[in-house]
């Protein structure tokens, strides 16, 4: 006799919030920035298996940065919208990692980042000559079992971009 599986589906969306400090016109220079997915990044949850092991959409999206001798620090969190559950499912669903990028990154931003509501500092660089710097991310669904009530869970990965 299995267990009885229940239809869950995870939406995800990005938002992208671009936070520029420094607004002193000596200092300022001019920064792009841009988060694409090509993807698909809803999931559903029928089976023992998707409740039971986490599961990885590789190069789920690339971010690209362009600016000029600038000290970058790119923090991400997730937000949880249009649940009309009572379930809350856990702060902590997502995580990324970096897997590519055309640039020298600090190894400790090569590690697997556990996102929840709050900001997390997931990448700190600094550009040079106003070349485009690109970074492809993994994301990882953790496990959610089977105390989750069946339905549709809404999702936002928020990105802040700082220059420092």
């Amino acid at each position: 006799m299995g267990i009885k599986t229940k239809n869950v589906n995870l939406y995800l969306c990005f938002v992208i919030l671009l936070v520029l400090i420094k607004f002193d016109t000596v200092y300022s220079q001019p920064v792009s920035f841009s988060l694409n997915s090509s993807a698909n990044l809803n999931l559903v949850y029928q089976t023992e298996n998707d409740f039971e092991t986490e599961r990885l959409v590789t190069n789920a999206f690339r971010m690209e940065l362009r600016g000029r001798n600038t000290d970058m620090m790119v923090s991400a969190r997730t937000n949880s919208t249009l649940n009309f559950s009572f379930t809350r499912l856990p702060v902590d669903v997502f995580s990324i990692k970096l897997n590519n990028t055309n640039f020298f990154v600090n190894p400790s931003y090569n590690s697997k980042f556990a996102l929840n509501y709050s900001d997390q500092n997931i990448l700190y660089f600094r550009t040079n000559n106003n070349r485009t710097y690109y970074f492809d991310y993994n994301l990882y669904y953790k496990p959610i079992g089977y105390e989750v009530e069946p339905g549709q869970y809404y999702f936002s990965i928020i990105f802040t971009v700082t220059e420092i």
